[in-house]
């Protein structure tokens, strides 16, 4: 299995992905998909896919108006106080102020 396909499956697939569902897609149990990404990536599943949905978070935050509110689940959080969280610690500011600080549109 070649990483960068694996990696564009997660990026293409991020707002609903699983490890579960990322080891059957590719044929591999849950424990062979995490180890190979942590050794080629340096990084876990959740990290990789969570880096994913950040940085798809920060296109929406720059390049359109969609609500705060909405942004979370858009980007596969079930919960907005998990996503503010991992957006603040990632990114060492809150969504809106990533927003005020990045808007292209408008």
């Amino acid at each position: 299995i070649d990483i960068s396909i694996l990696l564009t499956y997660i990026n293409v697939h991020y707002q609903t992905i699983t490890l579960e569902k990322l080891a059957e897609h590719f044929h591999y149990s849950s424990r062979s998909i995490s180890d190979f990404i942590l050794k080629e990536t340096g990084r876990t599943f959740r990290e990789t896919l969570q880096n994913y949905r950040l940085v798809h978070a920060c296109q929406y935050l720059s390049k359109t108006d969609i609500s705060l509110n909405d942004l979370p689940e858009l980007v596969g959080y079930s919960q907005r106080s998990t996503f503010e969280r991992a957006f603040k610690e990632y990114f060492h500011c809150t969504p809106a102020q990533y927003r005020k600080n990045h808007q292209s549109y408008g």
